[in-house]
């Protein structure tokens, strides 16, 4: 039973979801001022819907390919999962009126710009722009963007590029995982594109810059425990212990900022 609803979380990509207001409870400790409350609904059901997007572009660009269980879900639930789609725009939109915040919307209109040159750039350039890069620069300043509006600190630009490097490392790993799918399919990966070496080299490096801030940077204990454990467990999932569920369970991992965070406070 257990299995089986982690599965469907994964499938509905409803898990990153909730990895992505784990990441922003953190936020609350480096902040003087909470950030507004539907800041904590919105981004969250943002990234959700930019993940049914990009599936659906997935599969309207492989109508007769079943790329994975994700999409396979996602084809025998179209119907709901745009019903659940338009929901999340209506909630959106909504919130969006009834806390209305200038910086919100300022912050809500650069994301908007990026995300669709983010698909403009991968869908016309895809040899020169790496999408696992770009994807993880849009997850890091999704979640810092409005509290740098709020307080503009060096404390939570440090906290981005952990995220962001935490998120590259995930994609990457995905890339090379997924190598022989994506090979199949003609889809530019970092992997792909570069080559297994050059990218496992490239990992490597993110590994070693994300040791450095956490290890060499004056960072509260919550934030060093967190991102020690999703660091190592990210590597034990990729480097020895390596299976179909690898990105179930790393997608899983990013709750465990939150998880620290409830415990700690």
């Amino acid at each position: 039973m257990l299995k089986k609803i982690i599965l469907f979380l994964n499938y509905s990509s409803i898990d990153v979801c909730i990895g992505v207001l784990s990441l922003m409870l953190p936020l609350a400790n480096l902040l003087a001022e909470n950030p507004n409350v539907s800041w904590y609904i919105v981004v969250p059901l943002s990234v959700l819907l930019v993940y049914f997007v990009d599936h659906f572009l997935d599969l309207k660009l492989n109508p007769n390919k079943i790329i994975s269980h994700r999409h396979q879900f996602i084809q025998n639930n179209l119907l709901s999962i745009s019903i659940v789609s338009i929901l999340i725009i209506i909630i959106n939109t909504a919130l969006s009126i009834l806390f209305f915040n200038i910086k919100i919307l300022i912050c809500a209109c650069i994301l908007t710009t990026v995300i669709a040159l983010y698909y403009f750039l991968i869908s016309n350039y895809k040899k020169l722009f790496f999408k696992e890069i770009l994807a993880a620069f849009i997850y890091s300043s999704g979640i810092i963007l409005y509290p740098l509006c709020i307080e503009f600190e060096f404390n939570i630009l440090h906290y981005g590029l952990l995220i962001f490097c935490i998120a590259l490392i995930n994609l990457i790993q995905n890339s090379l995982n997924e190598f022989n799918m994506d090979k199949k399919l003609q889809s530019k990966s970092l992997a792909i594109i570069t080559g297994k070496k050059t990218s496992t080299s490239i990992l490597l490096i993110i590994y070693g810059l994300l040791m450095f801030q956490l290890y060499f940077y004056d960072l509260n204990l919550q934030l060093k425990i967190s991102f020690s454990i999703l660091m190592l467990l990210h590597a034990f999932f990729y480097f020895v212990f390596l299976n179909k569920y690898y990105r179930v369970l790393t997608d899983l991992c990013f709750w465990i900022p939150g998880i620290i965070f409830l415990f700690f406070n």
